[in-house]
């Protein structure tokens, strides 16, 4: 996997673990701890996939969901999954992610690699079929 995943965490030791995981798992990772690393690096390059934990003490999540809707149609948007201590239907009614990016902490690290490298296979087969022109 080549992706890119920018991991959004307010707590050093889980933005550590969650990131080896990742880099292991042959993800490109990039890392903020607050939001305004997360526009910041989002402005650079934006990733195919974030990666954010809602309950971290860092903030920003308003201004994360302010820059995306700013950009829309400038920018290609990256998937999202959240981490959060409330169940994944709660957290999806709250946010407007889709309930199966959602996950409740304690995660499971091999579930959450199994969603984000479907969610990845999922962009790369739309990207092909869109090239290919075989999307019918």
């Amino acid at each position: 996997m080549h992706a890119t995943i920018l991991i959004v965490d307010g707590w050093p030791a889980s933005r550590s673990l969650l990131a080896s995981c990742f880099c292991q798992s042959g993800f490109h990772v990039k890392v903020a701890d607050n939001g305004l690393d997360c526009l910041i690096a989002l402005q650079e390059r934006c990733p195919q996939l974030l990666l954010v934990d809602l309950d971290s003490t860092w903030g920003g999540t308003p201004a994360v969901a302010a820059f995306f809707r700013g950009a829309a149609g400038r920018v290609e948007m990256p998937i999202t999954v959240l981490l959060a201590s409330e169940s994944p239907d709660v957290t999806s009614r709250r946010t407007g992610v889709p309930e199966s990016c959602c996950f409740q902490k304690p995660v499971s690290l091999e579930g959450l690699l199994d969603q984000v490298g479907l969610a990845v296979a999922l962009i790369d087969l739309r990207c092909h079929a869109l090239v290919d022109n075989t999307w019918s």
